[in-house]
């Protein structure tokens, strides 16, 4: 700014004073002279690689609630809490630089701050924690370098308190509490955030309810989608789709690792796995099929399930097929080998167009077996029984076909219904 202010100032005296230097008029050499003067006030008052800066420094640090005298909250079940710090270790200070090369500005230092401190939640012992929240955002627990102490009469000094307070670090037994190791306060402004906790504690001793009963049946994993196989989604519209069975923690990534065939069943925000025992019965909600567990792994399906692994297999499966220009078209719904197929059923979703008159559906060498004349308009449906039940020796794709001409487009669901047996080990 004061390079354009005293560039014109140095001009207009220039001017004033008329003649010429060295072919330049008075009005050029004050022009040159103001714009340098200028820019040399800019460069100090703006600090153009001529000032250091510092960012992100702090005069003071807060940790959350701590006070003598508080009251050690005692809960029952599973409740939010917040936390109340007990022990702080000094604060590590970190600075990154960057900048304040040639032509690269000022050279500026970035401050941020890491400290380690344990707040305490609660009369222990308790099960353990769910979710947490920092400043009422949830986090994930895999993004902080946390350890949970459940309270009990037996737990040690946390090797960071030890490591500060020597042999005369406490154990704070008889008290649930975290600890957090060189907590980085960069993405709460470098300073210490409210946290909070979702707790979970038995019921201790009495005679009351949590005594009296000996097992709960528990519904695994309850919700929509929530036993699929694959994931399940939604069409929002304009290229959007949202996955209605995945509900991780935030930040979690491969919370099912090592568990396939285990029942998942949601709590706390997180998963707790259970083996899944012989007769256990499950809702494949993606295949629209029941599963049997047989001792050693699922059995989709199953209808029934014999001593030596033999069994009664009712299956389905399905395919949208969007009808292609041709005369036929070979859909991606395969009957498996050894399949007794009862039958296919389809409905038009979307009008099949073309110089067709109708349509047909079955597969190679019979390709109206599960049905022919079938109708072009949206809503149009077919229930291809067969009288006698049919069984493919080897996979076979259904095949839908026009008659009396070609089609142009239209979308077809077909689902195709079939028994296995299962042989025995």
């Amino acid at each position: 700014m004061a390079t354009i202010l005293l560039s014109a100032v140095g001009a207009s005296l220039g001017a004033g004073f008329g003649g010429t230097v060295l072919g330049l008029s008075g009005a050029v050499i004050g022009r040159a002279v103001g714009a340098s003067v200028g820019r040399a006030i800019d460069q100090r008052v703006l600090g153009q690689g001529s000032r250091a800066v510092e960012t992100g420094r702090i005069d003071r640090l807060r940790v959350q609630t701590a006070g003598e005298g508080a009251a050690i909250p005692r809960i029952w079940g599973q409740m939010r809490v917040p936390g109340h710090a007990i022990w702080t270790g000094p604060v590590t200070e970190l600075r990154r630089q960057h900048g304040g090369g040639k032509g690269a500005g000022p050279r500026v230092t970035e401050i941020g701050y890491r400290l380690s401190f344990a707040l305490a939640l609660c009369e222990g012992p308790i099960r353990g924690i769910g979710r947490i929240w920092a400043d009422g955002e949830e986090i994930s627990p895999d993004d902080l370098e946390m350890r949970v102490y459940t309270g009990d009469e037996a737990q040690l000094p946390d090797p960071v308190i030890a490591a500060h307070e020597g042999e005369g670090a406490p154990a704070y037994r008889g008290i649930a509490y975290v600890v957090f190791e060189e907590l980085s306060l960069d993405r709460w402004g470098n300073r210490v955030p409210q946290l909070s906790f979702e707790v979970l504690r038995l019921a201790q001793g009495g005679n009351g309810l949590a005594q009296q009963v000996q097992a709960v049946a528990l519904i695994p994993a309850t919700g929509e989608y929530a036993l699929a196989t694959r994931a399940v989604s939604y069409d929002l519209g304009q290229g959007e789709r949202r996955v209605v069975n995945r509900n991780l923690p935030p930040g979690a990534t491969d919370a099912w690792e090592g568990h396939a065939g285990r029942v998942a069943i949601g709590a706390n925000g997180g998963w707790i796995f259970a083996d899944p025992r012989a007769g256990s019965r499950a809702f494949v909600a993606d295949r629209g099929v029941g599963a049997i567990h047989d001792g050693r792994a699922w059995v989709p399906g199953a209808v029934s399930l014999g001593a030596h692994g033999s069994g009664l297999i009712a299956m389905q499966d399905s395919a949208e097929v969007v009808l292609q220009p041709g005369a036929q078209v070979e859909t991606a719904l395969i009957i498996p080998p050894g399949a007794l197929v009862l039958g296919v059923t389809a409905r038009v979703s979307e009008a099949i167009t073309g110089s067709l008159t109708s349509w047909r559906l079955g597969t190679a060498g019979a390709e109206d077996r599960f049905g022919q004349g079938l109708g072009l308009q949206a809503g149009s449906w077919a229930r291809g029984i067969l009288g006698t039940p049919m069984t493919y020796w080897q996979a076979e794709p259904v095949l839908v076909g026009a008659t009396g001409g070609a089609f142009a487009s239209g979308r077809v669901r077909l689902v195709a219904h079939w028994f296995e047996l299962r042989i025995p080990d």
